[in-house]
This record gives C-alpha cells, structure tokens and sequence, in this order.
C-alpha cells in the first residue's frame, strides 16, 4: 500500500541544510549555506517515542500503536532537508507519523510538499496509517483539520514477467488502470467502464486499449491491433486520441489526420 499527497510542483532546494544548532542547552534549527558547518552540531533534540504513542491515542481516542517515530522529530527533519515543493518518501509508514508531519508543515509555512507513504502490513496500513492520515486533515475532536489530502493505492498482481511481457493472466481491467495511469498520472476512477476500450478523456484527450479482446473480436489477434475497421469501431471522440495496442496497421499520416498517437504495449508502458 502507498499513500501520496496530492499536492503538485517540484522546485530545486538551492541550500544545504544543517539540522540543528546547541546552544544554552536548548535546539534551535540554523541553515547554513556552503556547507559550513563549522561550530555546529549535529544532535537533535526534538522528541520521543513517548510523544508518538501519546499522539496517536489522541487522534484515535486510545492507544493504536506503540512508539511510533515523535512528530516534532520527523517534522524537523523535513523542515530543515527539504523546501517548500518537496516530495517526501517513507518507504516504513508505521502510523504515518511522516504524512502528518509534511502536512502540519505545510500549514504552517504555505509550503506544497507532498509524500509517499509505503505500508506493506494490511493490518496498520488502512485502520492505522491511512486513518491517522483522515482524521489529522479533516480534524479530529477538538483539534482542527489540517486539509490536504491523499490517495490511497494496494499492490496489484505484478503485469509484466521477467522478460517485460504482459502476463498472460492479466485481465483487461488490471491492465486498463495501468495504463491510465501510464498515460495521464492519475488513476482510473472506481466506477470507471472497463468493458470498454474507451478509458477516458484526460485534458480532452480520449485514452484507448486494445487489448485482450475487449472488441469481442475472436480471432487470433483478439482485435489488439489497430486496423482502418477497429478504428472506425472505437468509442466516437472528437478530440486527440490516444490509443494503446499490440501494433497499428495505420500509417503516419493517417493516424495524423485522425488526431491519433499509438503507443504499442508492452514497449511503450515501461516506466
């Protein structure tokens, strides 16, 4: 499972950052540029596991989870390793100490850093991580929203072999959501029709997949290919089309004329 923000933008980071500076027994957060860090140290003084598990059972009105990583430490490290358009990756998300962290800093600074959140325990990855994750954007008790918010993704069955072939299990509509991802970064939504090899319309543009006979088409090909006949067949769009299938029988310029771009599959799906 993954969870990402759904903030947008990237921005280079033209700082080095040094993490915290001691002085008079107290930790005050110092960038420094260059990297000199001369006279400065590195220990941090900001937070305890105790901290966590007494957050967590706050936002879910007992305890859910025991020593998760302390907020303000996490919290410190990304204010202090990234800027304002930051993506933030935490491959072990535990209660989603993390995404909480990135979000409670954006709503103090303005700032649009995003995360990805990764769980492989089903167990804390929807009732723990995800749910902390709700509660802390929507508000919980008496404490308000951050706002924000996230998508939450699970693994699927692998597509590809160990040679980049489709495998021959994969149904159309595991392949389907792939692929619309592939072609416009966002996910295919639930109610999506996945009879169909009409997709969707992204930004005006139709996505199109022939595949695994989804034309009903019975022969050895199974209508993966993209002839004169499959293209007047398709789902009517007047808009450019994007179409993914095994091959195209069209050339250049027809597939111009008609607004087309063929992306054949399994090639043009590597990411």
């Amino acid at each position: 499972m993954a969870l990402f923000s759904r903030y947008d933008g990237a921005k280079d980071c033209g700082e080095s950052h040094h993490l915290a500076q001691i002085a008079d027994g107290a930790a005050k957060t110092q960038k420094i540029s260059d990297g000199d860090f001369t006279g400065f140290s590195s220990i941090i003084e900001s937070g305890n596991t105790n901290e966590g598990t007494e957050e967590v059972a706050r936002i879910f009105g007992e305890p859910q989870f025991i020593f998760p990583k302390p907020r303000s430490l996490i919290q410190t490290l990304i204010e202090q390793a990234t800027d304002a358009n930051s993506l933030v990756l935490d491959s072990f998300a535990g209660s989603g100490t993390t995404g909480h962290a990135t979000l409670d800093l954006n709503k103090q600074d303005g700032g649009n850093r995003r995360f990805i959140l990764v769980e492989m325990e089903p167990a804390i990855a929807t009732p723990i991580t995800a749910e902390r994750l709700a509660r802390v954007i929507s508000g919980y008790g008496k404490t308000a929203g951050l706002g924000g918010g996230f998508q939450y993704c699970t693994l699927g069955p692998t597509l590809f072999d160990a040679a980049g072939r489709i495998r021959p299990e994969v149904s159309f509509a595991e392949l389907a959501r792939f692929v619309y991802f592939h072609a416009t970064g966002g996910a295919l939504a639930q109610e999506a029709d996945v009879t169909s090899p009409l997709l969707g319309v992204h930004h005006d543009t139709a996505v199109y997949l022939l595949y695994n006979g989804i034309l009903k088409d019975k022969s050895a090909g199974g209508g993966n290919a993209l002839t004169r006949q499959v293209l007047a067949g398709l789902p009517a769009h007047a808009g450019p089309k994007l179409i993914y299938g095994v091959r195209s029988l069209l050339g250049a310029d027809r597939l111009r004329r008609e607004g087309v771009t063929f992306r054949h599959i399994p090639t043009d799906l590597q990411l």
